[in-house]
């Protein structure tokens, strides 16, 4: 089959292997789209992967081909399928409190198994999800990162008549953009340097910051009502070294930071200021699969419309190119690739 594959750090090239076959326990599937996340250009840039080449790639919606071993699962050939792409060691203190998202040994599809930036994928038949028949091959490539803005909301207090500032509104940030309101946000405030990704969220009407242009903090602030001294949620998915300082200060006495970002350097967190006003800092990482089952619940009804999000489908042998695209911060939000 073809691929998109890491040949070493920093170069992805498309190429012919061998057709994956799935072990027992595992399905193989026909992949129809693939996203293109930053998580895939940091493990590229960052050389992650222990054995090269590695077929890169997480985000995806396919056709099962075919399933090994257990048929206790409730899925035959030709289902539509999306599949969770994590799987812990399933025995440490973590994997059984159904916390294989922290697991130090947790194995994640393009980076310690080959992933879906290719024809076909392997998966284990415990993580997959069938498909709503109302929801697109494409909607359903979003599934995964739904669910990374769902458990970071999750984790927390946000609800009904709160108000929120989105640092960042690369895909995730846009998604948790998108869900506060969708939650009952009464304000909900987005900084973005990129041009593209602030047309794009002003068009979905939200209001939207430059923060080269302008302080982040005071713009963001001026859009609350008279009386309040403070967002009650500030999601950092910006990842930048004064973004949780800056979160900080928009957020109100015994406010929360959400930090969603992977962090490219350690942060200013501000914290003389956050701990005069008992700011509550609050971490995520990946998702679980009841968030991967509330995401696809999401989606198929249309509570949360993922279609605008989708900016750019491309070929497999487009791959290379959109990677250099999205690093160098490009026109583009969701990138689907189909293979």
């Amino acid at each position: 089959m073809r691929a998109a594959l890491m040949m070493k750090k920093g170069l992805l090239e498309v190429g012919e292997i061998p057709d994956p076959r799935p072990r027992a326990g595992e399905a193989l599937v026909e992949v129809e789209r693939a996203g293109i996340c930053g998580s895939d250009l940091v493990t590229l840039a960052g050389g992650r992967p222990k054995e090269l080449p590695r077929v890169l790639g997480h985000e995806f919606a396919g056709t099962l081909l075919d399933i090994q071993g257990n048929t206790g699962y409730p899925f035959k050939p030709g289902d539509r399928v999306v599949a969770e792409p994590i799987s812990g060691c399933g025995t440490c203190r973590s994997c059984r409190n159904g916390l294989y998202n922290v697991c130090d040994d947790r194995v994640i599809l393009g980076v310690e198994t080959d992933g879906v930036f290719a024809q076909y994928v392997r998966v284990p038949l415990e993580n997959l999800l069938k498909i709503p028949d109302e929801m697109s091959f494409e909607e359903a490539a979003l599934v995964q990162p739904v669910a990374v803005a769902v458990h970071a909301f999750r984790r927390t207090a946000f609800r009904g008549g709160s108000a929120a500032t989105v640092l960042g509104a690369g895909p995730i940030g846009a998604l948790l953009t998108m869900l506060a309101r969708a939650s009952g946000g009464t304000t909900v405030v987005v900084s973005e340097p990129n041009p593209f990704r602030r047309e794009l969220m002003e068009k979905l009407g939200f209001p939207v910051i430059d923060p080269k242009a302008e302080d982040p903090v005071a713009a963001a602030l001026s859009h609350l009502g008279e009386g309040d001294e403070g967002f009650d949620v500030v999601f950092d998915a910006a990842g930048t070294t004064n973004s949780v300082q800056q979160a900080t200060e928009m957020t109100r006495v015994g406010g929360e930071v959400m930090m969603v970002a992977t962090y490219h350097g350690i942060p200013d967190i501000g914290i003389v200021s956050g701990r005069k006003r008992e700011v509550n800092y609050l971490t995520t990482r990946a998702h679980i699969f009841d968030d991967f089952r509330a995401s696809l619940n999401l989606i198929s009804s249309r509570q949360l419309d993922v279609r605008p999000l989708i900016t750019n489908e491309i070929g497999l042998d487009e791959v290379p190119g959109a990677f250099d695209n999205l690093s160098s911060g490009g026109p583009m939000m969701k990138v689907l690739c189909q293979p």
